[in-house]
């Protein structure tokens, strides 16, 4: 397990991040592989506590950019894993062709980034959100092979994602919005999971439908969704406390949420 303090999340089994990729997300990346700020690491084969730089040594990314280039994928995967051999046996267990990296496709090259989750000093991975980059159908395969390799190994993972299509694999979920946390669980209900949902989705409590909006930054003041709300737009209350207030995380049960418009529930 990594516990942080800033953003607060504990990352155990396979945790998800939803929300669109942006510098928070590249800056929780960082922090999770270099061990950076408030952050433990526990051993998730024998429950002891790793120092800060044995648990950034045994933290693998998977990039959500992967370079290609004039090399064929079993010469890469041997240098990783300095023995051809190993190199063949991950290459036959995730399907992936001896190709120049020029010629795979998307799908493929992202199982030549996964495979260095093998390694036997890998016990935690951050998977950035490389989906959003490949086409449709290819997303669907790259994440059975990426759990095939993390239910093979047992090991604790952050998953990036930024569309809902992809959150049926997650043991917990977290959704964060301009750096900030603003739901925990599968509820599905602050505006801006909404929003990401999409607008054909009937959500939520009472089943609300919400148009698809285009979200920027955050506001520094009050709620940091405000300016794109669509609650905020139709309710008057929440209208003035939405701008000047921010709002705790209420616990409605199976989800947590940051909005003013669950605060009498």
């Amino acid at each position: 397990m990594i516990s942080l303090k800033d953003p607060s999340i504990e990352v155990k089994n396979v945790t998800c991040i939803l929300g669109e990729w942006g510098e928070d997300k590249s800056n929780l990346s960082l922090k999770l592989r270099k061990g950076i700020g408030e952050i433990q690491y526990l051993d998730p084969y024998t429950g002891a506590y790793l120092s800060k730089s044995e648990g950034a040594k045994a933290t693998y990314v998977v990039p959500r950019e992967m370079r290609r280039g004039n090399m064929n994928s079993k010469d890469l995967l041997a240098g990783w894993f300095r023995s051809s051999k190993r190199a063949e046996e991950v290459m036959f267990l995730l399907d992936i062709p001896d190709d120049n990296l020029n010629n795979i496709s998307d799908v493929n090259l992202s199982k030549v980034y996964m495979s260095p989750l093998l390694k036997e000093n890998v016990k935690f991975a951050v998977i950035e959100d490389f989906f959003q980059l490949i086409e449709e159908q290819g997303k669907f395969r790259a994440l059975k092979y990426l759990f095939k390799i993390l239910r093979s190994k047992r090991m604790d993972a952050l998953l990036m994602i930024s569309t809902t299509d992809l959150l049926f694999p997650c043991d917990q979920i977290y959704v964060m919005y301009d750096g900030e946390i603003v739901e925990e669980g599968g509820g599905l209900l602050h505006p801006y999971t909404m929003a990401l949902n999409n607008s054909s989705t009937k959500i939520g409590r009472k089943g609300e439908k919400l148009n698809v909006v285009e979200v920027g930054r955050g506001s520094p003041s009050g709620c940091v969704f405000h300016d794109y709300c669509q609650f905020l737009k139709v309710d008057k209350v929440l209208q003035r406390k939405c701008r000047l207030e921010k709002p705790p995380m209420w616990d409605l049960g199976a989800s947590k949420v940051k909005c003013w418009k669950y605060w009498h529930q």
